[in-house]
């Protein structure tokens, strides 16, 4: 069966990305924000699309963007690198956000500033390895436990 050229293209890049990640990670972390920030450009470009009605299909076609990138890092075998991570998470949301403004823009919010605070938060209490005043404590010690089972 022949293979198509997009079929080629997509392999020839996961042997790519797969050789930097292993080689030079710093510049497959460069590589991949290049091509995260064409994927957004992407979802961009789809949805104006959309809102002129000029497009050829409905809402899946800026999901299939988000399809492509996460098959790719699968693929690639970086969908557990923090960083292809994240940018997988925020392009998943640019996709809803999309989605969203095509329906009403009132349906999704992100808010990039809430998320952030929160994971620097907990990155900060597992650095420091003291639990924060916003960290979950257990409702009883282990002595209540043990006090409680006696009686």
């Amino acid at each position: 069966m022949a293979r198509s050229n997009s079929a080629r293209r997509h392999a020839r890049r996961v042997e790519d990305l797969r050789a930097l990640r292993e080689e030079q990670p710093q510049q497959f972390r460069r590589v991949w924000q290049l091509y995260f920030q064409g994927w957004a450009s992407e979802v961009g470009h789809r949805t104006r699309a959309q809102m002129r009605d000029v497009a050829e299909e409905r809402i899946p076609a800026i999901f299939a963007v988000f399809d492509g990138a996460r098959r790719l890092a699968h693929d690639v075998g970086a969908d557990r690198d923090r960083h292809v991570a994240e940018s997988l998470i925020h392009l998943r949301h640019l996709c809803a956000k999309a989605v969203a403004a095509l329906v009403d823009g009132r349906l999704y919010a992100f808010r990039a500033e809430c998320v952030y605070a929160r994971r620097g938060k907990a990155r900060r209490q597992r650095e420091s390895g003291l639990a924060g005043a916003g960290a979950i404590k257990p409702a009883l010690s282990a002595a209540a436990v043990a006090a409680a089972s006696a009686r």
